[in-house]
């Protein structure tokens, strides 16, 4: 199993998760910005991100390294929302015990 097959396996359980939990459609994921939608965008690549380089996850998700760096970079001001910190620890939560 190569990387790419890992990756693709971890993004489609991750996918499952996040649209389950945020209750959105996968095809908006990345073309929307609802708080919703933005907040999942951000789980999601956020928690690719602590396995993943960001060139691999913008090839993946069909977005560029620029906004998987955004992301990443913005994440710890974005956990100082209380309510998104517990959404990500959650998300987290659900995807680990797959």
């Amino acid at each position: 199993m190569t990387k790419y097959d890992t990756l693709r396996e971890d993004l489609s359980k991750l996918l499952d998760v996040v649209t389950s939990y945020y209750n959105i459609d996968a095809d908006e994921l990345f073309i929307r910005n609802t708080e919703d939608i933005v907040d999942a965008r951000y789980c999601l690549i956020s928690i690719l991100c602590e396995k993943y380089k960001d060139s691999d996850i913008s090839s993946i998700c069909g977005v560029s390294k620029s906004v998987v760096n955004k992301v990443r970079n913005a994440i710890n001001s974005k956990c100082k929302n209380n309510s998104f910190s517990v959404d990500l620890k959650n998300v987290k939560s659900l995807f680990n015990s797959l």
